[in-house]
């Protein structure tokens, strides 16, 4: 047996559910429902955008008051003669300059110092580490030495034991 499916139900469903794929973007036909929703949604956009653009004017009003006032400052400074505390404000921040510059010194020289010491640490782990190397092989021969040194006395008795049971046995 075979199904029969309802084509134009499909396609109703398919246009009113995904229009974007199925219906060029739009529903086939809205009702006052939809028409509703469409022009709700349009006057929410428009008042949106109005507050957006709003905003956005208000900002730039803002910005452009500011820019106003420091060229104004600007101005301003420049027609008057240099006082004593701006010079005194160019001599401090001269000063911090200056600081700043020896603490970046100082710090390149710990950091070359400290590469120093971790390279003399790597120096002085190897040598170690070669050292306790060493011990281990002096200590590996000198055991291996005390085995033959046994088992060459081992080999000496047990032939002196085998001339000895050889003379009583004859």
């Amino acid at each position: 047996s075979r199904t029969v499916h309802n084509d134009r139900l499909l396609m109703f469903l398919l246009r009113n559910r995904a229009p974007e794929r199925f219906a060029e973007g739009k529903p086939k036909g809205l009702n006052a429902v939809g028409k509703m929703e469409l022009e709700r949604l349009k006057k929410q956009m428009k008042r949106n955008a109005r507050l957006r653009f709003a905003a956005q004017e208000r900002q730039r009003q803002a910005i452009e008051g500011q820019l106003a006032a420091t060229t104004d400052a600007i101005d301003i400074s420049r027609q008057q003669p240099q006082q004593e505390e701006v010079m005194w404000l160019a001599e401090q921040h001269s000063h911090r300059l200056r600081l700043e510059l020896q603490r970046r010194k100082e710090t390149e020289q710990l950091s070359k110092q400290a590469r120093v010491v971790e390279e003399h640490r790597d120096v002085l782990r190897k040598a170690s580490q070669e050292a306790r190397l060493m011990e281990l092989l002096v200590e590996h021969h000198a055991e291996e030495a005390q085995e033959r040194r046994k088992r060459t006395e081992s080999n000496e008795l047990d032939a002196l034991a085998m001339t000895r049971w050889h003379a009583r046995c004859a």
